[in-house]
């Protein structure tokens, strides 16, 4: 009742404003008028508002309208015991060995808790020692300041290492739980493989327990790598002298000063003695190989682990077994991690030496294939700039002592020699990753949709998304390993850097930083198809594993072997049909373990099968890892400790239009380090850190990239308004000025610096801004020159430094575009048609002319100001009249019998032979060759041309008017565009005769009446809303007259009456072939000096293209046309000449090598022996001379580059002609 009340009481409150308005009913078109005003002035508030949001985020570096990408990674956890997973292995009619469910489940635990060792080690441990004693001091002058006195405050080492501590306490209570981790692995897998065990017997003697000692391998990894920070970071080392030191003066002198007892103070001492020689004594993994394996820790048990010869030899197969897995992958499409793999594997060899007896000799073939390793991978990055030389660690910890043919003999000359290839070998390298991640991106965008309805296949669709984000992984892996090798073998040799390798290292940086960027960006459907993917490849497993199953069953006798085998089986398919998605690292554990004991059955499971299933697991363990190794293969915190690279980096990608994009991708490069600054344990806060780095890296990048950018930004508008005012100045060669690399540079728009937005655009308007007031004070007679140079860094850069108008200019119009219409035949003979460029040059120059005939859009502007928009509709007419009788001539050449027997024949020949492993749906280049041979058998033309090249001018010719119909549509929109500029909106304009007609409803109620506008005024106002009108029109998309031609011509050509138009696609290889012929033919011609005037040379022929993709489109016989995969089949045939001709090559040099070394052989005796020899110099006829073999080589790279710009002219022509997806 009260909230009632209330209601009442506002309701009379608020009915005195009603009538105020008079009424709700009087006065509507009032109310109506209010309203449209205040829904005009929302509309026009939100546009203001978005553009507002629009321009900030340009500012921030991303597109407007791209939401922020966030990552969805999904992980696959399981909230189940690991017993329980396996309940029973026991079937129905099978009773396999008692303890092999436990074996199983051990093994799975073992390998579970080394794979989280591994994961705790880097986020807990391997990183904050690795930024141990790094200062704000070391960037001194980028740190933030103290007290705004400049000074950064000193730290003592006892206080960094103080905080440092519990880092150090924990990380011993780590290293106490590997070793017993790695003693626990080593005695179960002695207890396993044991001589006279039934278990061992039975089915163990032929399965290898690789998982386990993988896992096994990562925690030795771990332990080295732990070795490795310790012995390389001098800051730690000098950090724990001095507490020490603390320690054994202050504390101990006046332990009540620091409020501890002497009780308590004996135990942290004890701790201490223990963190000094466990964790900073360097012998981490030394401890680790040197401990007891026979004594078990829970009780006084003894497992004999050195005299167990049966394991021992195990453990020796195993390791050769990875070594070749792990060898085999580098450098190669399928390398994911193992480079970091060789070092658990060295770490099982060095283990494996120290659990045998001193009594057994070392394999001398197994040392001699891990020295050997190290021609592969001469160093490997542990963490940081923290190297590993697998020779160093052999000697180290299993040294053999003299062994004889060692290869490399010497490491460390190997090592500078493998350098010097490398950088011979890098820059190209980079390059290759860079087109392949090119291409890679392309596949991506699009196959990852978000939807698969459109896909016939959905399996194979998801099966070639998964192979495709392989594909990114292996080409990351790649060029991150080649990259990091570069530059810390550099380090590790003292060798100094090249410079061309430089824009190379910025060039890896970026692939790696797209790839990952890439992958973000198509996380959710990554994340729907990651466990598709899985239960895909675990249905395939479990179906191949069925196979041996029904081989075991249908056995005549079952043995216990068997009986194990089928309990494996059992489980793998207990674990698979338990899950949904993505496997659980405990189930992948059972399941690896399970799958490698099934696949040792060689009786039921053939070696090749064993292959298979064992890739299958791997991309099943893929999986479950891929969102870990995409982490750490695409992270480049590695540039961070090298950061004396980023100011040379950053120059080398100054004065580069093309190399400059990498500029924003280094600076994100070296900002991942931020994460390891602020995670530091031995400061009190890590954002400083983090900011000191930040200000390191924005002053070198504004020092070496951003002000010479400003500069060379103000000298290149300097010196072009100097050219223009000065007769004494002469313009510069457009090869050395740098307008379009700060073009290029402008725009990027603005780069982040590790969190902070550096506006690029903001800073060189600023500085212009600057620079052109203080100069205009200081000559004011000058000014001119800098307001000149302000509207020039609108036009040429896009800068808004304050609102300005350039004068207007005029061109030449050339050639009439009436001119043209009437002799539409002449020009599509006479001219040729750049599409790229939307220019038509001159073929040959009329009698008497010295110069070429050029058109372009600029040109058919100044004649439509002249004629007006009207003669659009005209010159397609022309264009159609034109066309009609170029068809008519194409039809007759086609129907004529002897050239439509030769393409029906070619056509069923292709038909017929198509899926045959010879042809292999590609239309082979013999049979183009075979078609051009035949037609010219029909004889030649007057003017010795055949009747194929005929009609291949007669197609360039139909491409020529439809590329002149294109200008002509182009030049009238930028007419259009520029008219129309001046009128504030096209879209809502109002008629400004019903203005100057009708009095407004605000001007009468300002004067009280409104007198109409004169009847000249009215006429003025009538024609102006026509101009705008017609202007709106043709500025508008208007009509599309390539369509409009297609299908003009489509109601024609389709009919039944042209019938023999089907066969048209078989000739375009021929006409392809002829098309590239006349084209090098054409170009050859114009680098000669005597040619005649009369000769056909250009360098530009993209009619034929045109003319092709327009007559496909007409005929609908692209995808027919697609079918032959014509250009697939030239790219096979030119690298199988390439071969021939690489081979010639070689022969050609080892007969020059030859006979070098029989001509100083023999110097001594020239004279002597001259009539002898005569005979033996003399060259086998039959051979090809090198300069023969070199013009082959440069013929051949000639065609290839020419069809591979036609194959590229003809993909972009077909576009034109695309139909609507409706």
């Amino acid at each position: 009742a009260p909230h009632r009340s209330a209601s009442r009481a506002r309701q009379r409150r608020a009915s005195p404003r009603m009538e105020e308005w008079g009424g709700p009913l009087q006065n509507i078109d009032e109310v109506e008028a209010y309203l449209e005003r205040c829904l005009r002035f929302v509309q026009e508030h939100h546009g203001k508002l978005q553009s507002f949001q629009e321009d900030f985020h340009a500012k921030l570096g991303f597109r407007p309208n791209a939401p922020h990408i966030v990552a969805a990674r999904p992980s696959a956890v399981e909230r189940v015991l690991v017993p329980n997973l396996l309940p029973s292995l026991e079937g129905s009619d099978t009773a396999p060995d008692a303890n092999l469910r436990k074996i199983l489940l051990v093994f799975a635990f073992l390998i579970e808790e080394m794979n989280e060792v591994q994961t705790a080690a880097e986020a807990l441990f391997v990183h904050k020692l690795a930024v141990a004693g790094i200062r704000e001091t070391d960037y001194a002058s980028f740190a933030p300041e103290d007290g705004g006195n400049g000074h950064t405050e000193e730290r003592p080492l006892e206080l960094e290492m103080g905080r440092l501590l519990p880092v150090l306490q924990d990380l011993s209570n780590f290293i106490d739980r590997c070793y017993g981790l790695v003693v626990n692995t080593i005695q179960q897998l002695a207890g396993l493989y044991r001589e006279g065990t039934s278990i061992y017997q039975s089915t163990f003697s032929r399965a290898h327990m690789t998982p386990v000692l993988l896992a096994l391998a990562k925690v030795l990894e771990v332990l080295i790598t732990l070795d490795a920070i310790v012995e390389e970071n001098d800051e730690l080392a000098d950090a724990w002298e001095a507490y020490k030191s603390m320690l054994e003066t202050s504390v101990r002198s006046e332990p009540s000063r620091f409020g501890v007892d002497g009780e308590r103070l004996h135990l942290f001492e004890r701790m201490i003695v223990n963190i000094d020689h466990a964790v900073l004594g360097r012998v981490i993994f030394q401890s680790c190989i040197d401990q007891d394996f026979t004594k078990v820790a829970e009780h006084d048990g003894f497992v004999d682990v050195s005299n167990n010869l049966v394991f021992l030899e195990e453990f020796s197969t195993c390791i050769r077994l990875l070594l070749e897995d792990t060898l085999t992958p580098i450098e190669t499409g399928t390398e994911s991690n193992e480079r970091d793999r060789l070092i658990g594997v060295l770490a099982l060899y060095a283990l494996s030496r120290r659990i045998a007896p001193p009594r057994q000799v070392p394999d001398q073939k197994l040392y001699k294939a891990l020295w050997a390793a190290q021609k592969k991978v001469p160093v490997v990055i542990l963490c940081g700039h923290l190297q590993f030389f697998p020779s160093a660690f052999l000697e180290r910890y299993a040294s053999l002592g003299l062994v004889k043919k060692l290869e490399p003999s010497n490491p460390e000359m190997f090592r500078r020699q493998y350098l010097t290839q490398l950088d011979e070998s890098f820059p190209a390298e980079a390059k290759s990753f860079h087109l392949q991640a090119y291409s890679w991106i392309v596949l991506m965008e699009s196959r990852f949709h978000p939807t698969l309805r459109h896909e016939s296949d959905v399996k194979r669709a998801l099966e070639s998304r998964f192979t495709l984000m392989q594909k990114g992984l292996n080409l990351a892996v790649r060029t991150k390993a080649m990259t990091l090798m570069l530059i810390n073998m550099h380090l590790s040799l003292s060798v100094p850097m090249p410079k061309r390798v430089l824009q190379p290292i910025c060039t890896c940086v970026r692939t790696l930083k797209a790839i990952r960027v890439v992958f973000e960006r198509h996380s959710t459907v990554m994340a729907e198809t990651l466990p598709i993917v899985a239960r895909v490849l675990t249905s395939r497993l479990l179906l191949g594993f069925r196979k041996m199953r029904r081989r075991i069953e249908a056995g005549r006798k079952m043995t216990k072997h068997n009986y194990d085998t089928l309990a494996c089986l059992r489980a793998l398919e207990m674990l698979i049909r338990g899950t949904d998605g993505l496997l659980s690292p405990t189930r992948l554990a059972i399941l690896q373990i399970a799958a490698e004991t099934a696949a040792g059955d060689t009786d039921h499971l053939k070696s090749s099968e064993a292959t298979q299933l064992r890739t299958l697991m791997r991309k099943i363990s893929l999986t479950t890892e891929f969102y870990q190794a995409l982490d750490k293969h695409t992270r480049t915190d590695f540039l961070f400790w090298n950061k004396e690279l980023f100011p040379s980096l950053a120059e080398s990608l100054y004065g580069s239009a093309l190399d400059v994009w990498c500029l924003p991708y280094v600076v994100d490069g070296f900002g991942d380090g931020a994460r390891l600054l602020a995670n530091a344990a031995h400061v009190d806060d890590g954002e400083k850190l983090v900011a000191a780095y930040r200000g390191y890296l924005e002053e070198e990048l504004s020092g070496r990239f951003l002000r010479p950018l400003c500069t060379a930004a103000e000298n290149d508008l300097r010196l072009q308004v100097h050219t223009k005012n000065m007769d004494h100045m002469q313009a510069l060669d457009p090869a050395e000025r740098e307008d379009l690399f700060v073009a290029q540079s402008l725009q990027m728009g603005s780069i982040r610096v590790v969190g902070h937005v550096l506006d690029i655009r903001a800073s060189v308007a600023a500085y212009l801004e600057e620079t052109f007031y203080n100069m205009t004070t200081l000559t004011l007679h000058d000014w001119r020159t800098y307001a000149e140079m302000e509207s020039l860094a609108k036009t040429v850069y896009g800068l808004e430094l304050q609102e300005s108008f350039l004068p207007l200019g005029s061109l030449d119009s050339g050639i009439d575009v009436l001119q043209i219409m009437r002799n539409i035949h002449v020009f599509a003979h006479r001219f040729a048609y750049n599409m790229h460029q939307q220019v038509f040059i001159e073929r040959i120059p009329e009698r008497g002319g010295r110069h070429l005939h050029a058109i372009n859009p600029q040109s058919i502007t100044a004649s439509l100001r002249q004629h007006g928009l009207g003669v659009l509709n005209t010159a397609v007419n022309f264009t159609y009249q034109f066309l009609t009788q170029k068809f008519g001539v194409f039809s007759k050449f086609l129907v004529d019998d002897y050239i439509k027997s030769c393409l029906a024949r070619e056509r069923r020949w292709f038909k017929k032979n198509k899926h045959t492993p010879e042809v292999d749906d590609v239309y082979p280049y013999a049979r183009a060759l075979g078609v051009i041979k035949q037609i010219r058998k029909l004889g030649l033309s007057k003017s010795g041309m055949t009747f194929l090249d005929q009609f291949r001018q007669l197609v360039s010719e139909i491409g020529n008017a439809l590329g002149y119909v294109r200008m002509m549509r182009c030049a009238a929109m930028y007419y259009c565009g520029e008219a129309v500029k001046f009128v504030p909106d096209l879209e809502e304009a109002k008629g400004f005769e019903a203005s100057a007609t009708e009095p407004s409803a605000e001007a009468e109620d300002a004067q009280g009446s409104a007198a109409n506008a004169s009847e000249e005024t009215a006429r003025a106002a009538r024609n102006l809303d026509k101009i705008i009108s017609t202007l709106s029109k043709n500025f508008a998309e208007g009509t599309d007259y390539f369509k409009v031609l297609v299908n003009v011509f489509q109601k024609v050509l389709l009919t039944s009456e042209h019938a023999q138009l089907k066969n048209f696609y078989m000739i375009i290889p021929a006409l392809l072939l002829q098309q590239v012929e006349s084209s090098l033919v054409r170009k050859d011609a114009m680098y000669k000096s005597n040619r005649s005037r009369n000769v056909d040379a250009s360098f530009t022929d993209d009619g034929f293209a045109v003319g092709v993709a327009y007559i496909l489109a007409v005929l609908k016989q692209n995808d027919d046309f697609r079918s032959l995969h014509f250009f697939e089949g030239v790219k096979k045939k030119y690298a199988a000449e390439q071969q021939v001709i690489e081979k010639k090559q070689e022969q050609i040099r080892a007969r020059e090598k030859k006979r070098e070394a029989e001509r100083r052989r023999f110097s001594f005796f020239a004279k002597k022996g001259a009539s002898q020899n005569d005979g033996d110099d003399e060259e086998d006829p039959t051979e090809e001379g090198p300069s023969a073999v070199a013009a082959s080589a440069k013929r051949l790279t000639a065609h290839k580059q020419e069809m591979e710009m036609l194959y590229f002219t003809l993909n972009g022509a077909s576009i034109f002609f695309k139909e609507d997806s409706n």
